[in-house]
């Protein structure tokens, strides 16, 4: 599975400044993906007509422990805002009742001065994104406004990297939601699997799971076996 950019351009995921008394840096705070609420519309992603996205709650919770994650501007590697993994962290991420907050440490650097903190300070900057591979995703099927609408529900992934962006690639139709990364003809193609399988969605996140893992494993042995 390819990596995947969620960028989120709502009031409570507008990353912002947080002003300090010491000379320590200041703060970028923001939440970089917010979960499935169903008295919330915004927090639902259209990917196409009739085929919608939610993340789970607890989707991040794996991956805050145990994975390895950037802060980036604008997905940028050139602009490298902090690291949960370095030592000390310069990120630092948390999942709530709302979703993935992220609190990042720029580096004193001209270039972040002028192009990351002004800007976010001045509020020209007013969205965060996240890149993700996921790692367990389950279709569902339900009625709405007498027509059958499919959802792709994100339980679990691998985190790679949150931060603050400027624009989207593209909007969602219905909720302000921007997605980009992931070429939605792959997504397409993984829901067109799910309904010829015959399984329900949870079975062919399994079978799709288990697929990824086992073609790991023998890109694996081929690469051992190139070495020697």
């Amino acid at each position: 599975m390819t990596a995947e950019r969620r960028s989120l351009f709502t009031e409570r995921c507008q990353p912002r400044i947080e002003t300090r008394d010491d000379d320590k840096p200041p703060k970028i705070e923001g939440y970089g993906a917010v979960y499935y609420d169903p008295n919330d519309p915004g927090t639902e992603y259209q990917l196409w007509r009739d085929t919608f996205e939610r993340i789970q709650q607890g989707a991040f919770d794996r991956a805050i422990s145990e994975d390895d994650v950037r802060s980036l501007f604008n997905h940028d590697a050139n602009i490298v805002l902090g690291r949960n993994r370095s030592d000390p962290a310069t990120l630092t991420l948390r999942s709530d009742k709302v979703g993935l907050y992220y609190s990042v440490t720029p580096p004193d650097t001209q270039l972040a001065r002028d192009q990351v903190v002004t800007p976010i300070r001045r509020g020209d900057v007013s969205g965060s994104s996240f890149m993700f591979v996921p790692k367990r995703v389950v279709w569902i099927e339900e009625e709405r406004d007498d027509r059958e609408i499919e959802i792709r529900q994100i339980e679990e992934v691998e985190l790679w990297e949150v931060g603050p962006v400027v624009f989207p690639a593209f909007d969602s139709t219905t909720s302000g939601v921007r997605i980009a990364g992931k070429d939605l003809a792959e997504i397409r193609a993984e829901h067109e699997r799910w309904k010829r399988s015959g399984l329900d969605g949870e079975e062919f996140a399994a079978s799709e799971s288990e697929a990824v893992r086992v073609a790991a494993r023998l890109a694996e042995v081929r690469s051992r076996q190139l070495r020697v």
